[in-house]
């Protein structure tokens, strides 16, 4: 199917029902390769198999007819976009690795599109040689694995042979970072190795038990695949890398946001609780506020000295000034979570006692 920029279209029948594609074809190739050539009046969809075979006509023949004319001509309405998705989201699945866009006013042939088939499939894409993820997730790996500090979870190490050759002498380990420990599941050794050759194909996996250190930390869990070419009669390996983060085992258990009343709004709260089972200091910690893809407008911060027991909350009360950020001396502009009952002219007052400032309200924008 190809995104006609009003809809996914996958041929083209007579009316009403124009784009119903009863026998439009089901692929479950592993790498597909994807071609979408159109000109006035006329478009063609190929596609195929981008490991091996030559492409197939899925649809060739007219663009859609509709009461907007909105297919024929098209209307490109912004950029032309390679890849996954469409229309700013990213709800799509799979993966893009690369494409091209032929020049205005050209339509290439079928036998042109049957070379750059040939030109793929000669680039040899293939699975993930070795991957690294928890393993309760390893046919959806989250990239990240988030632990608390000494803590221990379970990570799986993947081996899948794509050189095409039997493979000798596979060893798979874990590299963990300064304070960490890796050791296989139910053993005290650090790496497995495998006795019998893994065939061309094939998959084998050994499961390690991680435990973290005691410190927050971000960064990275290193895998690593040896093993024995016998026909290059030398040791070849292999690394990937997984995301990890070591963090204390606090969370947002509850919030309410301006609850109750409208005249009520800072009527607001945040409760942190501690899952773990040592206490943990909260000084100078931030919480922030803000739209997804937007940069943060609003913090909070905890003050200095304080501590969350273990098993324990923390229950945050955001201030009856209706301030979102914390207004500093002489400021000209502040932000409030509600503007209603404020206009121009009145004024207000900042701070308390000796501090109190006093201000006249020039504009309120949102």
């Amino acid at each position: 199917m190809t995104d006609q920029e009003n809809n996914l279209v996958g041929c083209v029948n007579e009316s009403p029902n124009d784009k119903y594609c009863e026998d439009l074809e089901c692929i479950t190739w592993r790498f597909v390769t994807a071609m979408a050539d159109g000109e006035p009046h006329h478009w063609r969809s190929m596609g195929g198999d981008a490991q091996q075979g030559d492409l197939q006509v899925m649809f060739d023949g007219s663009r859609v007819i509709n009461d907007r004319s909105s297919y024929d001509p098209m209307r490109k309405q912004g950029a032309i976009l390679l890849g996954n998705g469409g229309d700013n989201s990213n709800g799509s699945q799979g993966t893009f690795y690369e494409g091209a866009m032929t020049a205005p006013g050209t339509f290439p042939t079928k036998e042109t599109n049957q070379k750059i088939q040939a030109n793929i499939v000669a680039a040899g894409y293939d699975v993930q040689r070795l991957s690294l993820a928890p393993a309760n997730a390893t046919c959806m790996p989250p990239g990240l694995q988030t632990f608390s500090p000494r803590s221990s979870q379970n990570t799986t190490l993947t081996f899948a042979n794509t050189t095409g050759a039997p493979v000798h002498d596979l060893i798979l380990s874990i590299s963990v970072p300064g304070g960490w420990k890796s050791v296989v599941l139910g053993s005290k050794e650090i790496s497995k190795k495998f006795a019998d050759p893994v065939a061309p194909g094939a998959s084998v996996s050994a499961t390690f038990t991680v435990t973290s250190g005691p410190e927050a930390f971000n960064g990275d869990l290193v895998g690593k695949a040896s093993w024995t070419n016998p026909m290059k009669k030398k040791i070849q390996s292999e690394t990937t890398v997984e995301k990890v983060r070591n963090v204390h085992p606090v969370r947002i258990n509850e919030f309410r946001m301006s609850a109750g009343s409208p005249d009520n709004s800072t009527n607001s709260f945040i409760e942190l609780y501690n899952a773990g089972n040592e206490e943990i200091e909260l000084s100078d910690w931030t919480l922030t506020q803000h739209p997804t893809q937007l940069p943060i407008f609003s913090s909070v911060k905890i003050p200095a000295g304080t501590r969350l027991a273990a098993r324990g909350f923390y229950l945050l009360g955001l201030s009856g000034s209706g301030l979102s950020v914390p207004a500093k001396k002489d400021e000209s502009t502040i932000y409030v979570r509600n503007t209603t009952g404020m206009s121009v002219g009145d004024i207000i007052e900042i701070g308390t006692g000796t501090t109190i400032e006093n201000r006249r309200i020039v504009s309120i924008t949102t």
